[in-house]
């Protein structure tokens, strides 16, 4: 009985594999025979109805096209037999993991056999078959499995970046089509981005991700460079232009000095810590702008009082006077590092001398200052004020312990200040809080600002490290980094907006829901440094969300360096380069650190 059901079962599949075969000679153009057919010939003959047996427990098919219980095959894998029988190659080109066809039809006997109510108990081929898809599957389930949590952010980022891929080519082709087969409109960053995003998608070794990141980063901290070294720099007066246009126009010829100061700074910083900025282009530009602010910026009053300008024309003449720190904070900061490079210790003492007028403006007498202090107008703990005298400690200590003792308490203190604006139970970072460290009533106490709380993060993130305190740390990462994100960023456009309300209402400020350049840049350096800390991917994968929108939204790819104001939908509002606020500063700064921390990761990965 059983020889004869054997023998029933292979007259019948040689049939249906003659008729293919008769199929294909009749063709125009013969295939050779299907290299399945002379396997399968050759497995059948080769064995006796000693190898098969009738079976009782049916085995469940899983694939619903093959289970047939009338034991007919049905015409749609028929068809199907035929146009995988009509390849020559010997892969599945959908899906190359899969087994070749003559492994596939032999499988498919396999199940045909079952049907007619056969099973086989020892075939070889067909036996190899299935025990290396089943090691296959095994490898594939154990490797999933064995993924780590680094490992499962990239994999879904890359499946993210391969979504937003297909979105943008279906984008294009649709406006293609309405314009008769040509694309109009700009869209900007998209072609490098798009370069990027396609790299990242295919993208599975951590160092590789990284090094993409670092490449694009440095090649855009070299255009930004160039940028400003061919614009900005007065070979007249000296300092620098920073009114300058989309393609490099000077539109304005007054000199800010925040941005004066920032200059300075930015072109000392890279002239003395990057090999490839180590130029006497630079370092000459640099000596200009810092002669300039120590020609022109002080502005003695009746009382003495050494306050910085904020405004000067062109020749160095005061146009303007805040009263507030921020100009004499940038002096310090460009004094200090201007005299590293030059080593010039009078510069250093000036730089010193400042800071000492700072503190006591901001800790003992702010009269100084030049603003009265008005009946209705309560004092209030801006955060920016310690931000920036944290700043300048980190500045001024660098690699010198006397100073680093001098300025420890005032340090300490700045951090204390800054804490104070974590309120509501950790919910939420204010932009202004009381002396006393309580919420202050009305819009101004509601006032929250994304991109300050993130720069304010990664400031006490720095500073926690070097006094190697574990507790300021995670609090820096945690309330500093993490809570003004899940409020901040933009989840209908994306990006981050200017300001927030706490309590949901309209900000009065007209520009809240615009998409500034620095508040970007400095969640660049937040996520990348938190994640060098922590190694947390989730702050790996919050540095790639900011870094695809801030690439794809902010550089000029045209002219070089980077638009700063974009509207919430992100086109961009103002075409300018630079401007009273938005110098050589910000950009050059994030692409700098960001640099030097990709660095340092691809470097430990490395060993």
């Amino acid at each position: 009985m059983q020889q004869e059901l054997w023998l029933r079962a292979k007259s019948q599949v040689i049939a249906t594999l003659k008729a293919v075969c008769a199929m294909r000679a009749a063709a125009s153009h013969p295939l050779p025979p299907p290299p399945y057919e002379h396997e399968l010939k050759n497995a059948l003959s080769s064995s006796d109805g000693s190898f098969l047996k009738p079976t009782h427990l049916r085995t469940r098919m899983t694939n619903g096209t093959l289970s047939n219980t009338h034991g007919v095959p049905h015409v749609q894998n028929r068809e199907t037999s035929d146009k995988q029988c009509a390849g020559s190659s010997p892969r599945n080109p959908i899906n190359p993991v899969k087994a070749s066809r003559s492994h596939q039809e032999l499988h498919r006997e396999l199940l045909m056999a079952h049907r007619k109510g056969l099973a086989v108990c020892c075939k070889p081929e067909l036996q190899m078959v299935m025990e290396r898809r089943k090691k296959e599957q095994t490898e594939r389930e154990e490797g999933e499995q064995c993924r780590s949590p680094l490992e499962q952010v990239l994999l879904q980022r890359q499946q993210k970046q391969q979504e937003v891929m297909i979105k943008q080519r279906r984008v294009r082709t649709n406006e293609s089509r309405e314009c008769g087969g040509h694309v109009i409109g700009r869209f900007p960053g998209h072609v490098v981005c798009g370069v990027l995003l396609a790299a990242s998608a295919v993208c599975t070794d951590m160092a590789e991700l990284l090094k993409q990141y670092r490449e694009r980063i440095s090649t855009e901290l070299d255009t930004v460079v160039d940028f400003w070294m061919k614009y900005s720099l007065d070979e007249q007066y000296g300092g620098f232009f920073t009114c300058i246009g989309k393609d490099g126009t000077i539109y304005d010829e007054l000199k800010y000095v925040w941005l004066q100061g920032r200059q300075v700074w930015m072109f000392c910083r890279l002239y003395r810590t990057v090999p490839r900025f180590h130029r006497p282009d630079i370092l000459q530009a640099a000596k200009s702008g810092g002669g300039f602010l120590q020609r022109f910026a002080r502005v003695q009053d009746s009382a003495g009082s050494a306050k910085c300008a904020f405004c000067l024309t062109r020749d160095g003449r005061a146009v303007k006077v805040q009263r507030t720190i921020f100009s004499e904070c940038f002096y310090v900061m460009a004094m200090d590092e201007l005299s590293r490079v030059t080593e010039d210790k009078a510069m250093q003492a000036d730089a010193e001398s400042m800071m000492d007028q700072l503190v006591r403006w901001v800790r003992v007498d702010s009269s100084g200052l030049g603003r009265p202090q008005l009946p209705g107008d309560r004092p209030v703990n801006s955060m920016a004020v310690p931000m920036m005298l944290l700043c300048l400690v980190d500045q001024l200590t660098e690699g010198r312990a006397e100073l680093a003792e001098k300025y420890r308490e005032l340090g300490d203190w700045c951090v204390c200040q800054i804490l104070q604006h974590v309120q509501r139970d950790g919910k939420a970072v204010l932009e202004n809080v009381s002396l006393e460290g309580t919420e202050l009533p009305g819009c101004q106490g509601r006032l929250q600002n994304p991109g300050h709380a993130l720069e304010a993060g990664w400031f006490l993130l720095k500073y926690a490290k070097t006094r190697g305190n574990t507790e300021l740390q995670n609090l820096a990462v945690h309330k500093f980094m993490e809570v003004p994100f899940l409020t901040g960023w933009d989840k209908e456009h994306g990006g981050l907006f200017y300001f927030l309300d706490a309590d949901g209402h309209c900000p009065t400020q007209l520009e809240w829901n615009m998409k500034l350049w620095w508040p970007h840049c400095e969640a660049l350096i937040a996520y990348l440094m938190a994640y060098d800390h922590s190694r947390d991917p989730a702050m790996l994968e919050r540095f790639a969300q900011v870094y695809d929108y801030t690439f794809t939204h902010f550089p000029d790819e045209e002219r070089g360096e980077w638009f700063g104001y974009l509207s919430q939908q992100g086109k961009v509002v103002l075409d300018f380069k630079g401007g009273p606020f938005k110098g050589f500063f910000h950009v050059p700064r994030c692409l700098y650190m960001c640099e030097k921390m990709l660095g340092r990761l691809l470097a430990t990965l490395e060993h």
